[in-house]
C-alpha cells in the first residue's frame, strides 16, 4: 500500500509540474523555454513515457527503486528537441517544492531536515526540487541589505546544494519572491526608500533602475557563488536545473505585462 501511495504520489508531483511549465510558457507569450516547446497535444503522450522509461519505474510493476549515480555522471540536463536529457538519456521531472530548506540549513539543530527531504524525495522517485535562493532584510536574511550577505546563511545554502546532489535531485532555485514574506520586491522598494529614492509602489521592483540593480546585483551574487562544500560555481553546477526569476510574480499597475517583462530584461 505504501509503494502505491508513494507512485500516486509522484505521478501527481509530474502532472503538476508539467503543468506549471505549460502554464510558464502560456504566460510568457512563447512555447519554448529551456528548449521544450509548449505543445499541450504532447502531455498524454509525455506522460505515458514517464510511467513506461523513467529510471525510477520498474516497467512491469512500476515500483520506485533507487539507482546509484556516479560523480561523473552527474552532468547538467540539457534539451534535445522537446525533451529534456542527461547523458543522452531521457531526463523526466517528478517535482517537488519545498520553500524552507535554506533557513532550516542555516540552523544546526534543524539542518538534518534538509537531509531528511532529499532522502525521502529520492527513494521515491522525485527528481526535482524548486525551492529559494534568497531571504531578503528579514529574520535570518540571506541578503541584509543590497549586496551584502550572511555568509552563514550563505553556507546554508550551499549545504541545500551539496545535499541534493549527494540524493540526485536536482534543484529549481528562486531568486526573489513577488510577496512580503522572505522580504520580496517590497523590500526592494524599502531599500530604496531607505537611500533616497522616490519610489511609491511595490511594482517599481521592475521599473526603476536602481532598485533593478539591486535585484540583477543579487542574481549574479547568487550564480557566481562558490560552494564552500563542492568548490563548484552554482551557475555550472549540475546540481541547479534550471533558475526561477521570481516567485509568482505580478505587476497589477500595468495589465499590458510589458512593464513586468521589461523588469528581467
Amino acid at each position: 500500500m505504501q509503494t502505491h501511495a508513494a507512485m500516486d504520489t509522484c505521478n501527481r508531483c509530474f502532472l503538476l509540474s508539467l503543468a506549471f511549465l505549460m502554464l510558464l510558457f502560456d504566460y510568457m507569450g512563447t512555447n519554448v523555454v529551456f528548449g521544450f516547446r509548449g505543445d499541450y497535444e504532447q502531455i498524454e503522450t509525455m506522460v505515458e513515457e514517464v510511467l513506461d522509461h523513467s529510471p525510477h519505474f520498474s516497467t512491469s510493476q512500476r515500483i520506485y527503486g533507487t539507482e546509484h549515480v556516479e560523480d561523473d555522471e552527474w552532468q547538467m540536463v540539457e534539451t534535445k528537441g522537446n525533451q529534456f536529457i542527461v547523458n543522452g538519456q531521457p531526463f523526466y521531472v517528478n517535482g517537488f517544492n519545498t520553500y524552507w530548506l535554506m533557513v532550516l540549513a542555516a540552523d544546526q539543530s534543524t539542518r538534518g531536515k534538509v537531509s531528511e527531504v532529499f532522502q525521502q524525495a529520492s527513494s521515491v522517485g522525485l527528481t526535482v526540487c524548486r525551492t529559494w535562493a534568497f531571504n531578503d532584510g528579514q529574520w535570518r536574511a540571506l541578503q541584509k541589505s543590497p549586496s551584502v550577505y550572511d555568509e552563514e546563511v550563505f553556507q546554508a545554502l550551499d549545504f541545500v546544494v551539496s545535499e541534493a546532489k549527494k540524493y540526485k535531485i536536482r534543484l529549481i532555485l528562486s531568486l526573489v519572491n513577488n510577496w512580503d514574506a522572505y522580504g520580496g520586491k517590497a523590500q526592494y522598494v524599502k531599500w530604496g526608500k531607505a537611500a533616497g529614492l522616490n519610489v511609491t509602489s511595490d511594482d517599481e521592483f521592475f521599473s526603476h533602475p536602481t532598485l533593478r540593480s539591486y535585484y540583477k546585483a543579487h542574481v549574479k551574487a547568487v550564480l557566481n557563488r562558490v560552494n564552500t562544500l563542492t568548490n563548484i560555481t552554482y551557475k555550472d553546477d549540475p546540481t541547479v536545473f534550471a533558475w526561477e526569476l521570481m516567485n509568482e510574480p505580478r505587476c497589477t499597475s500595468d495589465s499590458s505585462g510589458i512593464r513586468f517583462r521589461f523588469g528581467f530584461l
